[in-house]
């Protein structure tokens, strides 16, 4: 078996040293060594690293309780029905721009106005419409964002789950995804998750409230979330769980 084979090939670092652990084969199991010669760090099993990442993987993922009631608060929330009314707000007054474009057109044809006012009128008209447009991009759509934030719960309320279930291929795959960081500093095993991670957690128990007062700031961080989640998805739908 080469090294490429093995579980942790290229994942974990000395935490003292900086240097990658080097996967080695001896009397049956798997050892991840620091080369430097001098560093505290030696070796580490790796059934002790895998027992540690999910352990951490444990810590990460909240609580079935934690989920049913940040899904509660959120569907509880007036937020959502006040976004939904500054969207529809919004919308009407971008048609209404649309409607007074065409009656402009029409006075010109009747000869009621000048073309140089018809234009003049024109130009204020189109940067209202894309000031409109702009502000109605920014604006959350509810059920997207409810979409990421149900597939969100559903993939980090069994991450431990996901992982046992992966082949080894897919638990780099999982490891590479969810932590930025993973170190062997003599003995101590640390990890360091992902900031759409960790910050996915802390905005869904955040008020919408809050979020609604930085529109696109949110819309902006679920879409990060979304794309931070990916390839976690793919990997829980090859394996079904």
């Amino acid at each position: 078996m080469t090294r490429h084979n093995l579980l942790y090939h290229v994942v974990f670092r000395c935490g003292l040293c900086g240097s990658a652990l080097s996967p080695e084969r001896q009397k049956g199991r798997v050892y991840y060594r620091c080369h430097q010669k001098d560093c505290p760090t030696k070796t580490v099993r790796e059934d002790v690293l895998d027992h540690a990442i999910t352990q951490k993987l444990a810590e990460l993922q909240p609580s079935e309780a934690d989920c049913e009631q940040m899904e509660a608060d959120w569907l509880a929330t007036e937020a959502q029905q006040e976004l939904e009314v500054q969207r529809r707000s919004l919308q009407l007054r971008l048609d209404e721009c649309f409607a007074r474009g065409e009656r402009l057109t029409d006075l010109l044809v009747d000869g009621t106005i000048t073309k140089e006012a018809f234009q003049s009128r024109s130009k204020k008209l189109a940067l209202e419409k894309q000031d409109l447009t702009e502000t109605l991009d920014k604006v959350p759509d509810l059920r997207g964002v409810q979409c990421v934030r149900t597939k969100f719960l559903e993939l980090v309320s069994d991450l431990t789950g996901l992982y046992q279930c992966l082949e080894p291929d897919e638990k780099r795959i999982l490891v590479h995804n969810v932590f930025s960081n993973c170190t062997v500093a003599r003995k101590n095993i640390d990890f360091e998750p992902y900031d759409w991670l960790t910050k996915a957690l802390r905005t869904l128990r955040a008020s919408v409230g809050e979020e609604r007062r930085h529109i696109s700031r949110t819309a902006e961080h679920f879409e990060h979330i979304e794309r931070g989640m990916e390839p976690l998805l793919e990997l829980r739908q090859a394996n079904e769980i």
